[in-house]
Formats: structure tokens, sequence, C-alpha cells
């Protein structure tokens, strides 16, 4: 699960996304310094790559995100630049093996926004250094000593020019959309949720009078429509209004291509909340064996491009015993300001926090298929 959305509209550019998952990922803080050296760690195939030709590199903007299972890899972040990149799931997904043929420096392909993060200022710049790269296949540590491989996720690479590009791994190739369009959920891939959302292109809330092609899908919609006190409101009839990630890209498609353009900052980040609120995923507890394990909402993120600020909203987390435990509703989004932050100095608890190459042996590498989960 998991929805991504951007504003970029009226010269303003805010990005929002939900974390949408069904356990808890070890979820903290991340943040990248200027200067901090770092070294790919795909671990699978790691004895069949030359150690030479593992991308290596040192920091050059600071950044701040959300990471995953306690490790210094980004799920969400966005650096000084104004460069923001978000992972989501995206099951079938599959990623290239290494190729000794080819001898471009290799990269794991879940470190492209840690990466990106650290040596980008924009999209235009990801996609170049990511054609540079072997992105290969690879395995996240989610216990100690154990790693887990093939999870399937894409990513969605966005900046404060209101450029944006989704990358997603499918059958064995990376598939680069640039320029892309502004949501992004999950599966099907990113071109079919392009043409899925087409049919409700036709939504116009400043049309004057019924939307006949959205008129066949609404039962009773004649005597809906007439009786509406605000007939603009009753111009988005025929949305989805489901989580499926189809309905949820082509519900926020339609709320985005119709929103006018905001007049500031605050309005845009207002827009952003409400326009993601509506993809926001409710817990409901399943009983049967197969729905016992339930995805929810677990937290969001907002981010201003244009100010270097970026909002945290944390909603609920699982209890040992897959109970939901929510957190307070007063929580709010709160802000960390880029700019407050000085990135040429590197704190204690955040010198270690790097990406280094696995030299053990004595490690686990389990399919996600057998992670319950996942």
């Amino acid at each position: 699960m998991c929805t991504n959305i951007f504003i970029n509209k009226g010269g303003y550019h805010v990005e929002a996304r939900s974390m949408d998952f069904p356990i808890n990922m070890g979820t903290e803080l991340v943040m990248g310094f200027i200067g901090q050296k770092n070294s790919s760690n795909p671990v699978v195939d790691a004895d069949q790559i030359p150690v030479s030709q593992l991308t290596t590199w040192t920091n050059k903007y600071g950044y701040v995100g959300r990471g995953a299972f306690n490790t210094p890899v980004v799920m969400d972040g966005m650096n000084t630049e104004g460069l923001s990149i978000s992972i989501l799931y995206l099951p079938g997904s599959k990623y290239a093996s290494f190729n000794a043929g080819d001898k471009r420096p290799v990269l794991a392909a879940i470190e492209m926004p840690t990466f990106l993060l650290s040596q980008a200022r924009t999209v235009k710049e990801a996609h170049a250094m990511i054609d540079a790269h072997q992105l290969v296949t690879w395995a996240v540590e989610g216990a100690p000593g154990m790693y887990i491989k093939n999870v399937p996720v894409h990513f969605c690479v966005r900046d404060k020019t209101g450029d944006s590009m989704v990358v997603e791994f499918i059958g064995g190739e990376a598939k680069l959309y640039h320029p892309a369009g502004n949501v992004m959920t999950n599966a099907p891939a990113y071109d079919w949720q392009l043409e899925y959302a087409k049919q409700y292109s036709s939504i116009n809330v400043s049309d004057e009078k019924p939307n006949e092609a959205m008129a066949q899908f609404v039962p009773q919609y004649d005597a809906l429509y007439s009786g509406a006190l605000r007939p603009a409101v009753n111009n988005f009839m025929g949305i989805p209004g489901d989580y499926s990630p189809s309905s949820r890209f082509a519900k926020c498609t339609v709320l985005l291509d119709n929103l006018y353009a905001p007049n500031s900052s605050a309005e845009a980040i207002y827009q952003s909340s409400i326009i993601l609120n509506s993809a926001v995923v409710p817990y409901t507890p399943g009983n049967s064996p197969k729905t016992k394990i339930t995805t929810t909402t677990l937290w969001c993120v907002i981010k201003d491009l244009d100010n270097s600020v970026m909002r945290f909203l944390d909603l609920a987390f699982f209890q040992a015993d897959q109970k939901l435990l929510p957190m307070s509703v007063d929580n709010g989004y709160k802000p960390l300001d880029l700019k407050s932050v000085n990135f040429n100095a590197i704190p204690d608890e955040f010198a270690s926090k790097t990406i280094n190459t696995n030299t053990r042996k004595d490690i686990k590498i389990v399919d996600v298929t057998q992670v319950p989960g996942f």
C-alpha cells in the first residue's frame, strides 16, 4: 500500500505520502551529513561483485528522512536542494542480477534514494546518475544477521522545479518514466495506472451541467445531481472510493487535476493533507488466516520542496501481538526545517549511520515470501 501525491501548481511544490504497512518497520529519523562516506551493500550476489566495482560515495548534500528496519536506508526523504524521493510497495517487481559484463559502478537498488539525496539537486541529475550505475538486486537486514531479499518496491523522485520521475524494476530491468505525473500508489505498474485513470478524466468540478460519461456508472445520477446544493461538489460523482491502489491513484489524480492553484505554501500544504487523507487506510483487522495481518496507515509526511521543510505525522504502530496501538489524535504534523540544521557538522549519534559493504559470512538471506506481513 502507500500513496504519494504532488501539488505542482501556482509555483508551489508540495509532496505528501502515506506509509501503509501491516508490520512495524523500525521507522526512525534518518539524516545524512556532508562529508559522510558510504559504500554499496547489495548483500545478494555479494561474492560475485568485485569490491572495486561497488559504488562508493561521499555526501555532497545534507538530507533528512524516514528509515526502515533501523538501517540508514531512506524510505522517504528530501535534501537541502529541494530533491525528494519516496519508496512505495510494488508487487511484481523484479530486480536485475549482477552482470559481470556491465562495467558501470554497482549500486543496490534500495540504496538509490540514499545515494541520490546525497548527490543530486534535480530529477534531471538523478536520472543521469541512475543511467550511470548498474542497479542490482539486494537484501535488507530485517533482524540481526537475517536479510530479506526480493522486497518489491518502486521509487518516486521529485524536485522543486516541478519535475518528477518514477523508477520501477520490471522483468529484471529498470524502467524510468520521466517526466512523470503527480500521483503514485502501488500495483499494477505505473503505465497501467496512468491508463486506468484516464476513464475519469471527464470529471471537472467547473462544469455547469451533468457529466454524461460518469452518469452511466452512478445509480440514480440525475436525482443525486439535481438535488445538490453545490453542483460543483456533485461533479465529483463517479470517482472511486475504495482503498485499492488503482482507486487511490484515480481518485487522487482527479482531485489534483481539479485543484485550484494555491496562493501560498501554507495553502498548498493544507490542500496536500486533505487530498492525502482521502487515501489514508483505516484499520480493519481480519479473522481468517489470510486476512489476519491487515495493512493500515502508520505514518504520513508532507514535504515543502520550496522551503526545505519536512513534516512528520505518526498515526499508529503495531504491538508484538499485532494489535494496533493508535497514537494521540492530537499529534499533528511535526516540522523539521532543513535550513535550521548544520549539515557540515556530523552529530555523534549519526556518525556511524552510513551504508557500508558487509564483509560478514555468517548471515542468512531469506526471500520476502517467507516473511509474514510482506
